[in-house]
């Protein structure tokens, strides 16, 4: 078994996937089914980063260069009432849409309450300036009434959106 192995095995059975529960059992298969095949891939300390790196990013569906916002990156998703026409999602980041009022990523800004939970509203959405874009998400701390508290980092949000 190779060193990586070795230490997963480790690592996993000292935060509980150790055999007793179903779910951690498939898991753990899971992870070192992947383990397995990234450790006889041979890869170099150099290889290892910049693989796993590029796959941690792609296996949580982020984007590897800017967005575009040509036509061919968004869906339609559905048809709005009113004066408002048709809702885009961008196909390759899911959290950025365009309508008639602009092209905009519904996690701009996560607030953050005094004790540390976490939301979205209708004032997380930073309208995009220009493309091509690269989403970023900035937190935000509040008080229980919503009162902005940081606002360093609020208006480093209001310099890269228009919020």
């Amino acid at each position: 078994m190779s060193n990586i192995l070795k230490h997963a095995e480790r690592e996993l059975s000292l935060i509980g996937y150790d055999g007793k529960d179903e779910y951690n059992n498939m898991a753990k298969a899971a992870i070192m089914e992947l383990l397995t095949t990234f450790a006889n891939q041979g890869h170099s300390g150099f290889s290892a980063n910049y693989v796993s790196d590029i796959f941690n990013k792609l296996a949580r569906f982020e984007t590897l260069s800017p967005l575009t916002g040509e036509d061919n990156e968004w869906n339609a998703v559905t048809e709005m009432s009113g004066d408002r026409k048709t809702l885009f999602q961008n196909n390759r980041d899911s959290a950025v849409f365009k309508d008639d009022t602009g092209c905009y990523h519904i996690h701009a800004i996560i607030w953050v309450g005094e004790t540390g939970d976490t939301y979205t509203d209708k004032k997380s959405c930073g309208y995009i300036k220009s493309f091509p874009f690269t989403p970023k998400t900035f937190y935000v701390k509040v008080d229980k009434d919503n009162n902005i508290l940081d606002t360093e980092e609020y208006n480093k949000a209001k310099e890269y959106y228009n919020l």
